[in-house]
C-alpha cells in the first residue's frame, strides 16, 4: 500500500551518532566527524550486463571503469582475511549527485573476478546488492591513517586489505 506521506517517511537524518556501538581511543578523536559520504558499492555478478540498467535507472551515461588486480601499478600487498593473496575484480563507477561540500557522489558497481575477496564471498551468500558504502573520513596526514588502521586491526580480521597505485 502508498503511504500517503512517503516523503516524510523517507527523510533521512544528517548526524548519524553511533557512540554507543564503537569506543574508540582518545588519539583518534580526530574520525570523530565523517563529513559525509562517498559512494555505495554494490556487488553484481556480471558487470558488462548490468551496467546497462545503471545508465537506464541513474540517466548517467558516463560511468569510470577499472580492473583492479593484485600487481604492481593496481594493488599492492593485497590480503584477505588477514594473510596475503592474488586477487582481483572490475569495478564501474558513476557519480549521480554531489554530496554538502561539492564532491561525487556515486554507486560503484564491483564484480569479483578472481581470487578470494569478499566481494566473491558475498556474492555467493546474499546474491548481487550494496556491500558497503565509503565514508569521506578526515584526517590531517598519513600519520592518523596508520593509527586509523592499526585500531581497526585490533577490531577483528580486516576482510580485505591493500594499497592503491603504489600507495
Amino acid at each position: 500500500s502508498e503511504l500517503p506521506d512517503w516523503q516524510a517517511a523517507a527523510a533521512y537524518h544528517d548526524r548519524w551518532d553511533l557512540q554507543a556501538q564503537v569506543t574508540r581511543p582518545n588519539n583518534l578523536d580526530f574520525v570523530r566527524e565523517t563529513p559525509g559520504l562517498n559512494h555505495f558499492g554494490v556487488i553484481v555478478p556480471d558487470l558488462p550486463a548490468i551496467l546497462p540498467n545503471f545508465v537506464r535507472v541513474f540517466g548517467l551515461r558516463r560511468w569510470r571503469g577499472y580492473h583492479w588486480h593484485t600487481g604492481e601499478g593496481s594493488l599492492d600487498e593485497t590480503t584477505y582475511l588477514g594473510r596475503a593473496v592474488e586477487h582481483g575484480f572490475s569495478t564501474a563507477r558513476g557519480d549521480v549527485g554531489r554530496d554538502r561540500f561539492g564532491r561525487g557522489f556515486g554507486f560503484e558497481i564491483v564484480q569479483p573476478m578472481f581470487g578470494p575477496t569478499h566481494f566473491a564471498d558475498y556474492l555467493q551468500s546474499h546474491g548481487h546488492g550494496i556491500h558497503h558504502l565509503s565514508l569521506n573520513l578526515q584526517m590531517n596526514d598519513a600519520f592518523e591513517w596508520v593509527e586509523f588502521q592499526r585500531w581497526m586491526a585490533t577490531l577483528g580480521p580486516v576482510c580485505m586489505s591493500g594499497w592503491l597505485r603504489d600507495h
